[in-house]
C-alpha cells in the first residue's frame, strides 16, 4: 500500500540491527 513507508521501515531495521549488533560486537563503543 505505502512502498515509500514500507522501504523507509526496511531501511530504518536494517540501520537499528546494525547499530545493536555493533553495540553488542564492540562494547566499548
Amino acid at each position: 500500500v505505502y512502498p515509500l513507508l514500507g522501504a523507509m521501515t526496511f531501511v530504518t531495521s536494517m540501520c537499528l540491527f546494525q547499530l545493536t549488533r555493533n553495540v553488542f560486537m564492540n562494547p566499548d563503543v
